[in-house]
C-alpha cells in the first residue's frame, strides 16, 4: 500500500542518517592511517556497530537490488543510491575484516559475495569498477579460498567470470584501482591463498606499473552528481584526492 508521506520522509532521513555514519567511517578509515589500526579493531571486536547496522543494512540493500525496480519515477536514482551505499558498506567491511576471522561465517551463510558479482544494477553501475577492487580486497582478507565451508570455488568462478566480461578499458581501470599509491591506506593479506587465486586482478607485473598509472592518470575521473567521495585517479603530490575530505550524502 502507498506509503504515508510522513513514513516516506522518516525513511528518508533514517536512510540518510545511516549512508552519513557510513561514510564517515569510510573516511575515518582511509584517511587517519595512523589511528586507522585501531579504529579497525575497536569496529570488528569491541562494537556492535557492525552486527547490529551495517550487516544488516548490507542484506537489505542486497534484497533491493534483487527485487524488481520500483515503478517510480526516482527508481534509477534510488537504485543508484543503493549501490553507492553498498560501496561504503563493502569499504568498511574489507578493513574490519584483516586479520579478522570473526565475519567469515557471515559472509559464508549469506552469501554476500556472489550476490553482489550477479547484480545486474551493480555490474551495469558506474561504481562497477571500485565496488569489485573492494570485493576482491575483502575476500583476500576473509581468505575466503581457504574456506572450504564457503564455497569458494563459486566465489572465485565468479571473480574470473566477471573480470572476463569486462572490456580492457575495464580490466586496466580495475588494476589502476588495485596498484594505486592509495592501495597502502587498505589492508590487504598478502600471504593468503584467495591473494594468489586473485592476484591477476592487479594485471600488468610491477616493472609495467608505472606506464600503466600514467595511463590512469589521463583518464577523466566522473564526478558524481550528488556531491559524495568517489575514486579518481589523479594521483599527482598534492592532488584534491589527499586533500579534500569527502562529503557526506544530502
Amino acid at each position: 500500500p502507498p506509503q504515508s508521506q510522513p513514513t516516506q520522509l522518516l525513511q528518508h532521513h533514517l536512510v540518510a542518517s545511516i549512508t552519513s555514519v557510513l561514510t564517515m567511517i569510510s573516511n575515518l578509515l582511509t584517511y587517519t592511517t595512523e589511528y586507522s589500526a585501531r579504529l579497525r579493531r575497536y569496529l570488528a571486536s569491541q562494537t556492535i556497530l557492525l552486527q547490529n547496522l551495517v550487516l544488516p543494512y548490507a542484506l537489505f540493500l542486497c534484497d533491493a537490488l534483487e527485487a524488481p525496480p520500483p515503478s517510480t519515477d526516482d527508481a534509477d536514482e534510488y537504485l543508484h543510491s543503493c549501490v553507492r551505499q553498498l560501496l561504503y558498506i563493502v569499504k568498511v567491511l574489507s578493513f574490519v575484516t584483516f586479520r579478522v576471522k570473526f565475519f567469515r561465517p557471515w559472509f559464508r551463510e549469506n552469501n554476500f559475495t556472489t550476490r553482489l558479482l550477479c547484480s545486474d544494477v551493480l555490474m551495469s553501475s558506474n561504481l562497477k569498477t571500485e565496488i569489485v577492487a573492494l570485493l576482491v580486497r575483502l575476500n583476500i582478507n576473509i581468505d575466503v579460498a581457504d574456506d572450504a565451508a564457503q564455497r569458494p570455488d563459486q566465489v572465485l568462478v565468479q571473480f574470473r567470470s566477471v573480470w572476463e566480461g569486462m572490456s580492457q578499458k575495464e580490466q586496466n581501470k580495475l588494476g589502476c584501482v588495485l596498484n594505486s599509491p592509495v592501495e597502502i591506506m587498505y589492508p590487504v593479506n598478502k600471504f593468503s591463498k584467495s591473494y594468489k587465486e586473485l592476484k591477476y586482478m592487479w594485471g600488468k607485473p610491477d616493472h609495467e606499473l608505472s606506464e600503466s598509472l600514467q595511463s590512469c592518470a589521463s583518464d577523466t575521473p566522473e564526478t558524481p552528481d550528488d556531491g559524495t567521495f568517489k575514486f579518481t585517479f589523479d594521483f599527482s603530490p598534492g592532488s584534491a584526492f589527499f586533500k579534500e575530505p569527502a562529503t557526506c550524502a544530502p
